[in-house]
Formats: C-alpha cells, structure tokens, sequence
C-alpha cells in the first residue's frame, strides 16, 4: 500500500515508520522541514528501503498542508492510506491557541486533504486520555462535554468527533494510546514525556546528592499513590496496533492501545530506585505531602504537570485492540516484571 504519514519524525512515527517499511509499504512522509529526518534516513532506514520513501515538506496548519495545486492533483488517487500523527503535546495552558491550531484544525485540513486525494483510509492517533477527569473508559467516543486535565485532552477530544464526522467520505478508525514508553526489548526511547520526565528530574537529583555528601542519608520522595497503577505501553507494542490497524480496522473504529496489566507506581519506582542507584529515594501519598521537606517540595514541582496521572487508576477497556492483533497473529501486552525491568534498565544504561 501506497501510506502518507503525518508526524513522522516523531518517537512513535519513527517506530510507525520503520515497521511499515518492513511489511513492504510505500511511504510518504509529510514534515516541515525535510533536514530533520537525515538521521532516520541515514542511521534507521537501509539503502534498499529508500527508494520506497518519499518526503513531501508541508504543513497540517495549513489549508492543502501547504502544498501546491500541482502537487495535489499528482497525488490524487495515489494515496491509499493516511496516519495523522503529527500534534502538540504540550499540558501548558498558555499554549492553549496553538494547541487548537495543531491538533483541531490541523486534523481537519488532513482529512480534507484525504478526502481530496480520495483516500482509502485514515487512520487517526489520539489520545487514551481523552477521557479526561473520569476513570471508566470505553471504545467509543468520549463527550466533549467533560472535565478535561488540560487543552491537550480537550484538543483531541474534539479532533476525534471531527474525524467521525467524515466517516460518511472515508473510512476512518481512532487509535489511542496510552503513556508511550521505550522499546520492550532495548529500552531505546526519544522522548522527555511521561516517565522520561521523571528520570530526568531523577537524574538532576542524583548529581545534586553527590556533590553534597549531606543529602545523602535525607529520604526523597516523589509524591504519588502506591497503588495507583501506570499505563505505560512500550512504543514497539503500540507501533505494532498501528501497523495491524492498517488492515483490520474498520470504519469508524475506536481502539484503546493500553496496558490490560498495568505496573503499580511503586513497582516502577523500586525498579528506577536501583538502576538510579537512589537508595534514599521513596514515595508520599498526595494526602501526606505536608511531611515534606521544602527541598523535597521543591524537587516534586516539576512533576506536578503529572499529577492527574499519577493520583488516579483509570480502567481501560481494550477488546477491540485484541480482536485486531488476533487478526494479525500479534500478541496482546503483557507487561510482565522483565519487560519492564529491561525498558527501564535499557534505557537508564544508554544515558
């Protein structure tokens, strides 16, 4: 098949990318600035892959993605499918217009631009979060008339009822995932989101402690519930629903890409706390946190972006994501203590 993918110098595109290539599909890859994909072209792709890569520069914040009469009409056709990737992640409210542009308007200039191209299908990647502040998910549209965590959610929210809306022109499937982690095998990841967040301000904490001898018999702990549980998903796993929904979706199909045994907070703390070597290193229930030291507090604003994530158990739901990966003979997640030892050791160990 003949793929256009938006996003896809992403961390997640990337890995869409390279495993579209591997099953033989013909890529356009739409980005603003082709430079930006040398090191996937050079150190990811191999040579004989290439020839079935296109790179088309335009932008989903403009009407035709900004590319040329000329340009659409040689595409018309020829493009059966369409993975809209490409969105702003960003949970700051001062972002809240551009945030609008990119992930609203952006969707509906791609799928006018499908619609024109008369592709086949479009594949749209959202969010499990756009349940927002609830904690009982579905396969199915979320009302927008809900309490959201941040613009981010609200965004995608909307951009998935606007995606159903076309679902009368061309055959359009949702696809959510949850936290996207490293690989399951090597522990490679390219993103600073989420748990990667966390290793970061864990890391600047570290240096800290070993240049002040005197902080090293302090406990510090993050605040966060023990037996809330994070859904986390390896980026091989959710490449590997994507790729699988390429064939065995059908129209108007909403798939929760979620963990069905997600590891409990502190399982994944305990696990850091020893690859980090932070023996000091603890947790505090939100209801405790006035146990802690200003430093301490100090330390915890950075994570506090994650707060809604971190204090809830959400259930998701995700038949409709096992009935595909059946129909492809791909394994359901299982997220076992292994796995998830080697995303974290992996991943800890390269830096």
């Amino acid at each position: 098949m003949r793929v256009l993918l938006t996003g896809a110098n992403g961390f997640l595109g990337k890995r869409v990318a390279k495993d579209l290539l591997k099953e033989g599909h013909e890529l356009l890859l739409l980005v603003r600035n082709a430079k930006k994909l040398d090191r996937f072209m050079k150190d990811i792709i191999c040579d004989q892959q290439k020839a079935n890569i296109q790179i088309i520069e335009g932008y989903i914040t403009s009407g035709n993605l900004g590319l040329t009469e000329e340009k659409i009409q040689s595409l018309e056709g020829k493009i059966d499918a369409i993975y809209h990737m490409a969105a702003l992640l960003s949970f700051d409210e001062k972002d809240e217009a551009l945030t609008y542009e990119v992930n609203v308007m952006g969707t509906k200039h791609v799928l006018n631009f499908a619609v024109r191209v008369q592709c086949e299908k479009f594949l749209y990647v959202s969010t499990a979060y756009t349940i927002g502040k609830e904690t009982e998910g579905a396969e199915a549209l979320y009302s927008p008339n809900r309490e959201f965590v941040n613009s981010y959610e609200r965004t995608k929210c909307e951009a998935e009822h606007l995606v159903v809306s076309y679902s009368n022109q061309i055959s359009v499937a949702i696809l959510r995932p949850a936290i996207i982690i490293g690989d399951s095998v090597t522990g490679q990841a390219e993103t600073s989101f989420g748990l990667y967040g966390i290793l970061k301000s864990l890391n600047v904490l570290k240096r800290k402690i070993n240049r002040k001898p005197e902080l090293q018999t302090l406990p510090f702990r993050l605040i966060m519930d023990c037996e809330v549980a994070s859904n986390i998903v390896p980026v091989d796993y959710v490449s590997s629903v994507l790729v699988a929904a390429l064939q065995y979706c059908e129209n108007r199909d909403i798939l929760n890409i979620t963990n069905p045994n997600p590891p409990k907070q502190d399982a994944v703390v305990q696990l850091v706390k020893g690859y980090m070597e932070l023996p000091n290193l603890g947790i505090v229930h939100p209801d405790c946190e006035h146990q802690l030291r200003d430093d301490e507090r100090e330390f915890n604003k950075p994570l506090s972006v994650f707060s809604n994530y971190l204090g809830r158990n959400i259930y998701f739901p995700c038949e409709k994501t096992a009935y595909v990966l059946r129909q492809a003979n791909k394994p359901v997640l299982d997220m076992n203590e292994e796995m998830l030892e080697n995303i974290i050791k992996g991943f800890i160990e390269k830096k």
